[in-house]
């Protein structure tokens, strides 16, 4: 694993904990095991982890009390927007994307700018 997908590891531990809390964030990474994508495999299985999120959501959502009239796809795409902003600001990277992203793309585009940053020093 190199020092991107452990930031990007640890970007995404910190915002599942600071929405589900300990408890919650583990039970989320429980699940993406038994989904054939454990934790340290993210970096590796990004559309995996972008849908399973869609899928956890879904069955939060049916739950939840109040939803706020937010769907699952839309709370997925808020959490996936919160880890690019934090993880870019990590790297000293402007985020000025508007609207939903496409999760796995991003991540793998900020890879490359991360690499090139790193390669530049």
């Amino acid at each position: 694993m190199d020092e991107f997908d452990r930031l990007l590891l640890e970007t995404i531990d910190e915002v599942l904990r600071s929405v589900f809390g300990d408890r919650g964030t583990q039970r989320i990474y429980d699940y993406l095991e038994r989904r054939s994508c454990p934790q340290m495999e993210i970096p590796l299985k990004l559309e995996v982890f972008s849908q399973e999120m869609r899928n956890i959501l879904f069955d939060e959502t049916r739950h939840a009390r109040f939803s706020y009239g937010i769907s699952a796809q839309g709370r997925a795409a808020i959490l996936e927007k919160s880890i690019a902003k934090i993880l870019c600001y990590k790297m000293g990277v402007s985020f000025n994307e508007t609207g939903p992203i496409n999760f796995a793309s991003f991540m793998r585009k900020l890879k490359e700018v991360y690499l090139h940053k790193r390669k530049g020093m």
